[in-house]
């Protein structure tokens, strides 16, 4: 079953957040999908994603309603 975003944490064990964006947008994978933080990081940590290719990023755990609209809103008109 094909999916259609990712929502990436920003402080992972091998990987953080940025660096899944930069090698999805390396592979041209970013492309087809809806990526999105939700990260504990500072606010130029959440810019940095944003200039990585993420397309919105949410703050932990303040925007957790706000991440569950937008993806709603955004994937429910995917095919």
């Amino acid at each position: 079953e094909p999916f259609h975003g990712i929502v990436t944490d920003g402080n992972m064990p091998r990987i953080d957040g940025i660096g899944v964006i930069k090698e999805l947008c390396r592979l041209e994978i970013a492309h087809d999908l809806l990526v999105v933080m939700y990260t504990a990081g500072d606010r130029d940590y959440r810019r940095d994603a944003v200039r990585a290719g993420a397309e919105r990023v949410f703050e932990k755990p303040h925007d957790l309603p706000m991440l569950v609209e937008f993806l709603q809103h955004n994937l429910r008109s995917t095919p």
